[in-house]
């Protein structure tokens, strides 16, 4: 299948140069959604491997942020991407968002001690997955280490 993207992967912008909602899959298969980031009521500066939500104001799924408390009941949207030559977005700032695959998370998941296999899913503490959330709340994946190296898979 072949994809073609207006915005190379890495950049974030003012303005929606891509179509919001867009998706693309590269050569590794790490999936993306180019998203608009909001600080939300935090006002937090987000960081390369922060968990986020989807905001709980766009219905359409299409803006993100990591102020937990302002997200789509606790639903996971993917991580800010945590790779070289990738942009940090800022509020108001147009990004590809990482949603499915290898990632490095920006904080080690809160809740009981990490282990290899463990499943995280969105947590109340900003930035953060957390692991082993309520059968209820949705997965956002699984640790790959005992630390930060993760698959996601938020493929909402």
């Amino acid at each position: 299948m072949s994809q073609s993207i207006i915005v190379p992967l890495g950049e974030v912008r003012a303005q929606d140069d891509q179509g919001v909602g867009s998706r693309y899959v590269d050569k590794e298969g790490r999936k993306y959604k180019w998203v608009l980031y909001a600080t939300q009521t935090a006002t937090l500066v987000g960081a390369k491997g922060d968990a986020l939500g989807y905001d709980d104001g766009d219905t359409t799924l299409n803006t993100v942020g990591s102020d937990e408390s302002d997200c789509l009941n606790l639903v996971p949207a993917g991580v800010i991407p945590n790779q070289t030559g990738f942009d940090t977005p800022i509020d108001g700032e147009y990004f590809w968002m990482q949603y499915y695959g290898i990632c490095t998370l920006a904080h080690t998941p809160t809740g009981t001690t990490p282990a290899a296999g463990d499943t995280i899913g969105l947590g109340t503490t900003d930035e953060t997955f957390m692991i082993d959330p309520a059968d209820t709340q949705p997965r956002a994946g699984w640790l790959i280490n005992t630390t930060t190296l993760a698959f996601i898979d938020c493929s909402s």
